[in-house]
């Protein structure tokens, strides 16, 4: 699974919408589209904000941009 795939499925399991997504973590909503679909690769400040947002582990987040 890509960095994208990773957040867009996390994203639909808290049954948020992209939206919600950056407001919560502090970015824009174009960018959470950005990354979901591959057209960016997240910061390690981003990716941190993601992560906390979504409860994600951050080790598995920065195994998949490898």
């Amino acid at each position: 699974m890509t960095i994208g795939e990773i957040i867009r499925t996390a994203r639909e399991e808290k049954n948020l919408n992209q939206s919600q997504l950056a407001a919560k973590a502090g970015i824009s909503q174009a960018t959470v589209n950005y990354l979901e679909t591959g057209k960016r690769n997240p910061g390690f400040t981003t990716i941190v904000k993601i992560a906390k947002v979504l409860d994600l582990n951050l080790e598995d987040l920065t195994e998949s941009m490898n």
